[in-house]
């Protein structure tokens, strides 16, 4: 029977911005929130919000509508139809390889303090960046999504190993940024489920 591919939009369109008379700005009351006290309004992350992406910052592909490679030399291929990239998996064949065939970027060979030349700031938005791929993101692109489910499994030490090396060096990233820019908040995107359950309790 022969396929048909179709075109399935991933992301809905955006809202334009409405203007309206406010007593702060959304900045001050999305950071109220987020600061656990009373907003004046129920705040929106994305109209309050500006994001910052870096233009050094390869922990995650910046162009998203090509093939690419990031820092850990993952390959991520663009399919018109998914409407973004996807990555291959094909740095590791199991968790066990990640000391020997994973080269960590030296972050302090980059020049941070151009990176944050580019930003044009909107002081009635607070600033955030995401801190994408997130360690399970990281995992599953690094060597495929079903070696990672199973590693979780047979390789929980090694998994551990890697994922505590992972975390202190986007700790160190997101520190060269933040010394920088003027961050209000960071978004640390991971997938730990489906719409049934998390993947492991």
């Amino acid at each position: 029977m022969p396929t048909k591919e179709i075109k399935i939009p991933t992301m809905p369109p955006v809202w334009p911005t409405v203007k309206r008379e406010t007593p702060v700005t959304p900045r001050e009351n999305l950071m109220l929130a987020l600061n656990h006290e009373k907003p004046y309004w129920m705040a929106d992350f994305y109209a309050s919000s500006q994001v910052f992406v870096s233009s050094i910052a390869q922990d995650a592909p910046i162009e998203r509508t090509k093939d690419t490679t990031d820092w850990f030399g993952v390959e991520y291929k663009f399919s018109e139809a998914q409407g973004s990239n996807t990555p291959m998996g094909n740095v590791l064949n199991d968790i066990t390889e990640w000391e020997e065939k994973i080269k960590w970027p030296d972050l302090s060979q980059f020049d941070w303090a151009s990176d944050g030349a580019q930003l044009e700031r909107d002081e009635s938005l607070a600033l955030y960046m995401r801190m994408s791929n997130g360690p399970f993101e990281r995992l599953h692109a690094l060597e495929g999504f079903e070696q990672a489910l199973i590693d979780l499994i047979t390789e929980p030490e090694a998994v551990r190993d890697f994922l505590e090396r992972l975390v202190d060096f986007k700790i160190e990233l997101f520190n060269c940024i933040r010394d920088h820019i003027p961050l209000d908040y960071i978004m640390a995107a991971d997938d730990w489920g489906t719409a049934r359950a998390p993947f492991f309790s």
